[in-house]
């Protein structure tokens, strides 16, 4: 027996509403291509990779924005306000004809520093990189100049060096920032130098962190035996030591 099965057309509303969703399902997809076609979505990538790059900050672009930032600085300097808290010690012609030539040894930075604190500043800031040893220190002076006398050549290189004086004032103020140029630590350069070359960075970067750091605590306990010998001559035997409690700049440095 054969069955017979009546499909009914859709009516006119229903033929009519389904082609309205087809049309507001095109437009939707119509406006998002609009929203991210080609250019805007390769525009898109560039600025994430950009942004990427600028967090990141390697060290070719750290250079390359400070030294578009000091060419803005030479074409307008800023303008230093009135009545303004900091002031700009500047090394000018008059400095160099009564103290001599630069650079001046450490130890006259080091007075320096002391005389601007005796004066009642609230922080000194140098912007010298020290990158190197002070030739004028007695050690240095007595290997480099000859016709010294040995006697002379000997009370040279006793004297302090004038590095450790000019460290010292900056560990007692605990408010002197120098310039620094190795702001990166030494792993982070790794990659830029040589084994040699690393060697030199590492020892420099924690001298200069060291010397901004807090004393050493260091217990020192005595002990003193007095003895009396079968003439009645007396003895007294002393013997000191040192115990650190807490390491300070040694942490880096010794």
């Amino acid at each position: 027996m054969a069955t017979t099965t009546t499909v009914n057309k859709p009516g006119i509303l229903s033929r009519l509403f389904r082609r309205g969703e087809r049309a507001r399902g095109s437009g939707r997809v119509s406006r998002f291509r609009r929203a991210f076609n080609n250019e805007r979505l390769i525009a898109l990538a560039i600025l994430i990779g950009i942004v990427a790059i600028r967090l990141q900050d390697p060290l070719p672009l750290e250079i390359l924005r400070l030294k578009v930032f000091d060419y803005y600085q030479q074409l307008k300097p800023r303008e230093i306000p009135k009545n303004s808290p900091i002031v700009i010690i500047d090394l000018d012609d008059a400095s160099l004809s009564e103290v001599g030539q630069w650079p001046w040894p450490r130890t006259t930075v080091a007075l320096m520093v002391r005389r601007l604190f005796e004066k009642g500043v609230a922080a000194v800031g140098l912007d010298i990189v020290f990158a190197e040893s002070d030739r004028m220190s007695g050690e240095l002076v007595a290997k480099s100049m000859p016709g010294l006398d040995d006697a002379t050549r000997n009370q040279l290189s006793k004297m302090r060096s004038n590095d450790d004086v000019l460290a010292e004032m900056i560990r007692l103020t605990k408010r002197v920032v120098i310039g620094q140029g190795m702001a990166r630590s030494p792993e982070a350069m790794r990659g830029y130098l040589s084994n040699d070359q690393f060697r030199l960075y590492d020892l420099i970067w924690k001298r200069m962190i060291a010397s901004q750091m807090t004393d050493a605590l260091l217990d020192s306990p005595q002990v003193a035996i007095a003895v009396n010998g079968e003439s009645g001559q007396g003895y007294e035997f002393r013997v000191s030591g040192s115990i650190l409690k807490f390491p300070g700049f040694r942490t880096l440095y010794i």
